[in-house]
This record gives C-alpha cells, sequence and structure tokens, in this order.
C-alpha cells in the first residue's frame, strides 16, 4: 500500500558571481520535507505540517548561506577541462598561433 505524505517544498533564486571567470550567474536552492509520522521533533512529538515548514524555512536559510559563503562555478566554467575557465584556453589558444 503506497500512502502519499503532504510535501513541504521552499526554493529561491539567488545571484552569485563566478569565482572563476567573475560572470554572473543565477542558482536555485531547494529544500523539501514531508508530514509523516517518522518525522519528529527532538522530544519525540510527531512534527506538524506548520512545524515542517519552519523546518523547511530553517534548512532553506542554512542552504543559501553555505552557498553564499562557498562560492560557486558557473556551469559554463565548471564544463572547462581542469576548472580553467574561458579566458584562460582562448589566451593559450592565441599563443599557440
Amino acid at each position: 500500500m503506497n500512502v502519499p505524505f503532504d510535501k513541504v517544498t521552499r526554493a529561491q533564486r539567488i545571484s552569485l558571481v563566478c569565482k572563476v571567470c567573475g560572470q554572473p550567474f543565477k542558482r536555485d536552492v531547494i529544500e523539501v520535507s514531508t508530514v509523516n509520522p517518522w518525522n519528529r521533533n527532538p522530544d519525540g512529538s510527531v512534527r506538524t505540517l506548520e512545524e515542517v515548514g519552519q523546518y523547511v524555512d530553517a534548512l532553506l536559510t542554512a542552504s543559501l548561506d553555505r552557498v553564499k559563503k562557498k562560492g560557486s562555478v558557473c556551469r559554463r566554467c565548471s564544463a572547462m577541462p581542469h576548472g580553467q575557465p574561458t579566458n584562460t584556453i582562448l589566451s593559450m589558444l592565441t599563443e599557440a598561433q
């Protein structure tokens, strides 16, 4: 028997600057949890929908802080070999000529 649980989702889009190439880009941060009998408070009571929402909000805030503090790399730079930014690869090509 498959029992669907209520899902609580929080998402936020943040703007960052790539720490490799310096270009601005956006990143989505998403946190999800469900209201279920195993999702409990520290005192052992089952969390209500409102408590799960507060918990997910706290998770989202922590994730946003971690992403902002850690910094991030845009998709273009993360796809480059050895993490080299586009400018470095273009300069290597022009030097070879």
